[in-house]
């Protein structure tokens, strides 16, 4: 029999703190990002360096939902609600050299934008998973041991599907699992029975 034990990564870095990734400013000042929006918009309109960035894909004005967990997205690309949803919430500035991004369109440059905007939602909302695998074996003498088979952390929740193929190659066909660990009911969503 398998033991998989699946925990929250409460210990994970923020994704904006990666190096060469995007930096996010919020303008709620209870978050951990926050950045004055006069800083960016003065007299309402955005500095001619944002414009620039704007107009090319090397920045973004984001819209912020809460309703229970949050969710970051590029203006106008994410939930509408007159109620929980700030039209204007921050920035997402590409602060590095335009030669350090892969991507190179402004199309490309977005969808870069909303892959990050997905990690970092799932980092603030606590979605940030590790895992560790063990297989309890019975020796010759009738007694069970538990082996280690195999353990990682650091799966944002936009990751699973990753993370739930390394369980798969670990557990190597075994269907006989039990489910362990402060997040074991995602188990049964990680669809481990598709095999490795």
């Amino acid at each position: 029999m398998k033991i998989v034990t699946l925990m929250y990564d409460h210990g994970a870095e923020s994704p904006a703190d990666f190096d060469g990734t995007w930096t996010l400013h919020s303008f709620n000042r209870r978050h951990k990002s926050y950045a004055g929006p006069d800083q960016f918009f003065p007299d309402g309109k955005p500095t001619i360096g944002l414009r620039r960035k704007l107009d090319v894909g090397l920045a973004f004005v984001l819209s912020y939902f809460e309703h229970g967990p949050c969710r970051w997205s590029r203006h106008g690309t994410g939930p509408q609600c007159q109620w929980d949803n700030v039209d204007v919430a921050g920035v997402l500035i590409w602060e590095h050299a335009p030669k350090d991004m892969g991507a190179k369109s402004y199309a490309d440059r977005a969808k870069d934008a909303d892959q990050f905007l997905d990690t970092y939602t799932a980092w603030a909302n606590g979605e940030v998973y590790g895992y560790a695998v063990s297989e309890v074996v019975t020796l010759p003498c009738g007694h069970t041991e538990t082996r280690d088979l195999d353990s990682c952390f650091g799966y944002f929740g936009n990751d699973l599907e990753y993370m739930a193929s390394l369980i798969r190659e670990s557990i190597n066909g075994d269907l006989e699992i039990e489910f362990r660990g402060e997040a074991r009911d995602l188990g049964p969503y990680l669809n481990l029975e598709k095999g490795a």
